[in-house]
């Protein structure tokens, strides 16, 4: 499913794209199916939903995935 992800333009996302949409899919395929669509609609969601997390003043960054996971991560 990762390996025929693309953006809206139709390009391969990149690393950090991939990784939000894993993290955001909390090991539920149904939910990577969702993310990886949603790659392709809009990327940014993908990042709100693997980067952020809902906090009482509102979204807060929990997570940079710039940098490649962890192993314990995953």
């Amino acid at each position: 499913m990762l390996l025929v992800a693309r953006t809206h333009t139709g390009e391969p996302p990149g690393e950090r794209l991939l990784r939000c949409a894993v993290i955001a899919s909390d090991r539920d395929l149904l939910r990577l199916q969702y993310y990886v669509g949603l790659l392709a609609i809009d990327w940014r969601d993908v990042i709100v939903a693997g980067e952020y997390a809902v906090q009482k003043q509102g979204l807060a960054k929990v997570r940079n995935l710039c940098e490649p996971l962890p192993s314990n991560d995953l």
